[in-house]
């Protein structure tokens, strides 16, 4: 995770350095003179439990507005299901990036299990007699490092027959 801060690195070094720098130049709490300027951060004091506090609330603000983005950026790259629901029809998954895995389901009306598609691994499927009134997904496997995450689409179905 990378965490962005609305003020400079130097003006870290400052807080961090400011009791020693305050007491002898003189100078306001969170502030530094910056090419004959004077540049403070706003809200900062020359308490250091109230500085700490401060910089938490930066700190969560921006990673608030990074979860944000985060859940932006899945929701883009969700796994996408196209195509009829009639047999012999052809089904084409969008899939992230990063998918190192593709796995069609099916589920018949009356059960709450799904049931893997056996030979079904592509990002094409055909749609069988087989899968007659059944729903369909698809499940993209993404694999990082040791941590492994699956994304489905949403269900596609029942399938009928197509009208003649």
């Amino acid at each position: 995770m990378t965490l962005s801060f609305r003020f400079p690195v130097s003006a870290l070094l400052a807080l961090l350095l400011f009791p020693v720098m305050a007491s002898a130049q003189g100078m306001l709490p969170g502030c530094q003179l910056v090419n004959g300027s004077l540049q403070c951060v706003q809200g900062l004091s020359a308490d250091p439990e109230q500085q700490i506090k401060i910089l938490r609330q930066a700190i969560s603000a921006d990673q608030a507005i990074e979860g944000g983005i985060d859940q932006q950026i899945k929701a883009v790259e969700q796994v996408l299901l196209s195509g009829p629901a009639l047999v012999g029809a052809v089904l084409t998954a969008s899939l992230p990036a990063g998918t190192s895995a593709v796995h069609w389901y099916r589920l018949a009306p009356d059960r709450q299990v799904w049931q893997l598609i056996e030979g079904a691994k592509g990002t094409t499927y055909v749609v069988t007699t087989a899968d007659l009134g059944q729903q369909l997904m698809v499940v993209s496997v993404i694999q990082s490092g040791e941590m492994t995450q699956r994304q489905s689409s949403k269900p596609l179905g029942p399938i009928a027959q197509p009208k003649p």
